[in-house]
Order: structure tokens, then sequence, then C-alpha cells
């Protein structure tokens, strides 16, 4: 776990609480200013942040928009109770007010333990790599989404781009279709040919189509077609 905030106080109380309560949890590293916590998380890869909104260099929300996916779980905790809606919405496990509270800790510890528990229930997850127990945070323009790996559908390459097709939004993400090719799990996603990436779990049944190759049903009337070399693997790997 890192913790980052530029009140010591703070982070010595935090730092008592969970050695005296929790010591399943262990430090790896503390941040005092936003732009050392992007810096420490990347280095790290803490599988749990807590995270003060108002820090110099770059507050709370601007390490979230700074951070690569595979994103820790994010706990804000802060003096401020006006964030907790946007806190929310971009995705964080849980928000604390300080004093912190010992019993407000114990729940949030015990929610990041169990997404941790359901994410990896067997260490069948490839190490490193985006399943459907995973979130990430990436940039459309000036708006940021919250993907919930999960919930994609396929991905399909636009140019440098990818179009990121969900339940509800299509967004454009400023990364190559290679990038998430290298970062996806590809026990859950599949790349159906040049320019398409599919989630395993969206494909509701196959056809053949002419010249060898299959077409996918991805419901709600999306079909997409696999490529002849890909139609062999695909149909190698499910036993077609």
């Amino acid at each position: 776990m890192v913790v980052a905030d530029d009140e010591g106080l703070a982070r010595r109380e935090l730092r008592r609480l969970l050695g005296k309560s929790h010591p399943e949890v262990e430090i790896v590293g503390e941040a005092t200013d936003g732009l050392e916590a992007v810096a420490m998380i990347q280095k790290e890869a803490p599988d749990l942040v807590f995270l003060d909104i108002r820090m110099p260099e770059l507050d709370g929300f601007g390490v979230l928009d700074a951070l690569e996916p595979p994103m820790p779980e994010i706990i804000f905790s802060t003096a401020y109770d006006q964030f907790a809606v946007d806190a929310v919405r971009r995705g964080a496990l849980d928000y604390l007010l300080k004093p912190i509270a010992p019993e407000d800790l114990a729940r949030a510890v015990k929610r990041a333990l169990e997404r941790k528990a359901a994410r990896w229930p067997g260490g069948e997850k490839s190490q490193g790599k985006l399943g459907p127990g995973d979130r990430a945070y990436f940039r459309d323009g000036k708006a940021a989404f919250l993907i919930e790996i999960s919930k994609v559908r396929w991905l399909e390459a636009e140019g440098n781009y990818t179009r990121v097709v969900m339940d509800g939004a299509k967004p454009l993400v400023r990364r190559p279709l290679k990038y998430f090719v290298e970062r996806l799990d590809p026990a859950h996603f599949f790349r159906i040919n040049r320019k398409q990436i599919v989630g395993l779990g969206s494909v509701k049944g196959t056809r053949p189509v002419d010249g060898g190759m299959i077409e996918l049903d991805l419901g709600e009337g999306a079909k997409v077609e696999v490529s002849r070399r890909q139609t062999r693997a695909f149909r190698e790997a499910f036993r077609l």
C-alpha cells in the first residue's frame, strides 16, 4: 500500500491505526505531494492507495488522471466532504473523512481485501494483465472515463487510437490497439483480426462465412468477422 498525503501528522496517524489493527496491510511507501505519489505508485505497483485530495503539485484527482492501468484501489482520505460525489464517480473504493475513525478504516480495508481476493481467487489471472475484475482510467479528449473491463464488448482500432465499445459508452481512447493486445488478459479477450479485439464474455454465437472464416455475434445486432488466420486460432482455442 502507498500513502499519499502532504500532512505528516495524517500519515503518522494512518500508519498507527493500520499497525494497531491491520497488520495484513503493508505500507511500501509514503508520498508528500501528487507528483511524488504518481512516481511511487508507478514504481511500487501497490494494490491499494490512501490518497489525499488537496496536495501540492498535483491534487488527488490529478494523480488518478496521471496513472496508467492497471489501477490500484483508491481510498480517498481528506478533511473535505464536498469531493465525495466526484470520488465515487471516479471509481474510488471508499472516501474517509479526517480524522479517520477506526471503524471507517476497518470497513475500507475489509472492502479492499475482499476486492483483491475476488480479482485473484486462485492466481489464474495473468500477471499484470487487465481482466474482468479490473478498472482503468483512460482519456477521451478532455474527458476521463473509468472503464470497467468486465463491460468491454469489443475494441476497434481507429488510426493510433482505439474505440472501446462498452455498455452505454464508446470512448475513443488515446492508445493504439497494440497497447490493449499487450495489456488485456488473453483468457478473456481475443484479437480476431488486425483491427479488433473482442471480449469473450460478449460472444453470443458464431457462424461460418465465405473463405473458411467465422463471424461472431456480439449481441444487440453487432457482428464481427474473424480473419482467416485468427479463425484457425479461435477454433483451436475453443475446440469449434
